[in-house]
């Protein structure tokens, strides 16, 4: 159904409060039932019980994903070109976001 994954070090003297999400996939199937937003939700939560209180991400430029987290109140830092590699091996694009969990 879907699998999420969030960086928290615990050794990082410049930002012991930052994590990472580092991947949110949901089955086609599964889509637009909530099932990512719930993913996120329980990321945020367990980032925050863990003391962590800004998140930041990047995701494919053009998708659905931006979109996405910035209706969760994610803010855009900005895009890079040329950043990774796509399954097929075409250099893509990568938007940057965070998020404050701070009260």
């Amino acid at each position: 159904m879907g699998l999420a994954m969030l960086n928290m070090p615990g050794c990082d003297d410049t930002g012991p409060f930052r994590a990472t999400i580092e991947n949110v996939l949901v089955d086609q199937k599964c889509r637009r039932q909530g099932v990512a937003t719930n993913l996120v939700g329980v990321l945020e939560a367990e980032a925050f019980k863990r003391g962590k209180t800004l998140l930041m991400l990047d995701v494919p430029s053009n998708t659905a994903a931006e979109s996405f987290f910035r209706a969760r109140g994610y803010i855009e830092v900005g895009s890079v070109p040329n950043y990774a590699f796509n399954p097929v091996g075409h250099l893509r694009s990568q938007t940057f976001f965070f998020k404050s969990l701070a009260a």
